[in-house]
């Protein structure tokens, strides 16, 4: 870049017309291009604050020149960073830059992570980009870039071709459109809406400044690197939603390293395909609708509609991870369903565990061409699944099974607890290919209840409500599952497992619990209720008339 400063002797704010590159240091100023303009470097160095660059419908070129250092459409740095001190004009703050109105592209000579805008190590808050179409191609190159920086930015409406096929480092994450990168650091919100972004080698969007809100954006990425989410939800207090995202090949959204994110009311369709730098392949686990990871905290998914499809690679709706017990996170009101393309050998599970410790799910639907649940290597514990809907895909897999274990020897699968389920479509509560434990070979111990929720109300025969009569509940195994007396209403309400299925180092076992002994007293009734026969294969409501005198019980309404 040659440095020309595009300044005024005028302290006071102002419009001038530009037609060159060079540094934007009066403060106040908006600056309008008057042509396309082009360097060999970078373009723009912002160093005042309050600065308004309108394209104005021109084309920024950066990078025209082959270079092996990064340059820059518009940069706002710090001259303390080596990075870009040496080799980029730097200095002065950037508060409140406003970028609009045209496009910037990267020239063919730019080097490794050359972004189009790219703020940092500095004061910089306030920026907005809007109406502005990127064309990105370079090595670990990204169209928006802050660190360190990110408080009350605004991203929206823009244009996203991101072409970029390599970066240096799947890790620290190099390969998105839009990256608020160390932004948990400083103050929120964030928002960035109404973009639309087509390719990108490792997803979409990710920012972690405190409050984002991710809304009403198109991500169609395409991954070749692992962990190729289009939107990367790891603020705290985050909410994502009505965004779109169907990827070339790529993965939805993932939960991680938060607390108190909302994902709700995206449209998601993904795919993977075997072109994973890393694994040569598929990259481990396929493609993921939603994934919770990473020890997020009281994160919430709900009222989402997520497709994730098989074909070259495995495909898992809901993926969770690292969610620990105690964590609080759930999912709830979503549509989750996993397809197989074609004839496909790759596997389609609308829920797949890889090691999570703590997680509920309720009314969710988990529709599987392969499975409805699937737990792999990492096992997995502590699963609640209430009120949800499961069942078998309109394309099965010959081996299809309801719950599938796929955990290793030295791991276990223990408490998990699928209760007041609806299965559909050839989906049944005894659907597994659990196997026996096998401490050479893959199979690990495992275990999964069907439980159902009874509801008993006892009146008199005045059908008035019994209040305080005793209850007591005993299993098909003797146990006592149940001790309790009646509420104001003459009721109480329990969970009652229908069986357990388990395995052992020889067999697979289904644990009968039912049927269950009830007994029903109270002192000074005239009657009780001793050992009935109670049947608990679904959701169970009963009523029981005992003959108390009238004092003993609630008057009528």
């Amino acid at each position: 870049m040659q440095c020309i400063s595009l300044s005024s002797p005028r302290p006071s704010p102002e419009h001038r017309g530009i037609t060159q590159c060079g540094i934007l240091n009066v403060p106040g100023t908006t600056y309008a291009l008057e042509n396309d303009v082009s360097s060999a470097g970078t373009c723009f160095s912002v160093q005042a604050d309050n600065i308004s660059l309108n394209l104005n419908g021109h084309n920024v070129i950066f990078g025209s020149a082959s270079s092996s250092i990064s340059v820059f459409g518009v940069l706002g740095v710090s001259c303390w960073d080596p990075t870009f001190g040496s080799s980029n004009p730097c200095g002065g703050s950037f508060n409140n830059l406003s970028i609009y109105g045209g496009s910037i592209t990267q020239g063919p000579g730019a080097g490794p992570f050359s972004h189009c805008v790219r703020l940092g190590q500095g004061p910089g808050h306030g920026l907005k980009v809007h109406d502005i179409t990127f064309n990105i191609h370079a090595d670990s190159s990204i169209p928006i870039y802050t660190t360190y920086v990110g408080t009350n930015a605004t991203i929206y409406d823009n244009i996203i071709n991101n072409m970029v096929e390599i970066i240096e480092n799947r890790h620290q994450l190099t390969g998105q459109s839009i990256k608020f990168a160390d932004s948990s650091r400083v103050p929120g919100p964030a928002t960035i809406y109404g973009n639309h972004i087509t390719g990108g080698a490792q997803g979409g969007i990710f920012s972690a400044v405190v409050g984002t809100t991710i809304h009403d954006n198109v991500i169609e990425h395409d991954g070749t690197y692992t962990n190729d989410f289009g939107i990367y939800a790891w603020a705290n207090g985050g909410e994502v939603y009505n965004n779109v995202i169907a990827p070339i090949a790529g993965r939805g959204i993932n939960i991680a390293v938060s607390k108190g994110e909302r994902v709700h009311d995206n449209k998601i369709i993904v795919i993977e395909k075997k072109v994973n730098q890393e694994y040569g392949g598929c990259q481990v686990g396929g493609t993921y609708g939603i994934q919770f990871d990473d020890d997020p905290k009281e994160a919430e998914a709900f009222q989402n509609s997520v497709v994730a499809q098989a074909d070259e690679c495995g495909a898992q709706a809901l993926r969770v991870t690292d969610s620990r017990k105690g964590s609080g996170n759930i999912s709830h009101d979503n549509q989750y369903a996993a397809q197989r393309v074609g004839n496909t050998m790759a596997f389609a599970t609308a829920f797949g565990s890889g090691g999570a410790t703590g997680f509920t799910s309720i009314r969710d639907t988990f529709i599987g061409d392969t499975s409805a649940v699937r737990f792999d290597w990492d096992g997995g514990s502590n699963l609640i699944f209430r009120d949800c809907i499961l069942a078998k895909g309109a394309n099965p897999a010959v081996d299809y099974v309801t719950f599938s274990f796929r955990n290793g020897g030295k791991v276990s699968i223990t408490n998990i607890h699928f209760v007041d389920s609806i299965f559909q479509n050839g989906a049944t509560k005894d659907s597994t290919d659990m196997k026996a434990i096998d401490s050479v070979n893959w199979p690990g111990p495992a275990e999964y209840f069907i439980d159902w929720t009874f509801r008993l109300r006892v009146r008199d025969h005045d059908l008035k409500p019994v209040i305080g009569a005793t209850i007591a509940v005993t299993d098909a195994l003797g146990n006592s599952v149940f001790q309790g007396t009646t509420d104001q209403d003459g009721s109480i309400s329990t969970l009652l497992t229908e069986f357990r299925m388990y395995n052992t180092a020889t067999l697979v076992q289904k644990e009968e619990h039912s049927p269950y002994r009830l007994d029903v007293k109270k002192a000074g009734c005239k009657s009780s209720l001793k050992d009935l026969v109670l049947p608990i294969t679904k959701t169970t409501a009963q009523e029981l008339l005992i003959d108390c005198p009238s004092t003993e019980t609630a008057p009528r309404n």
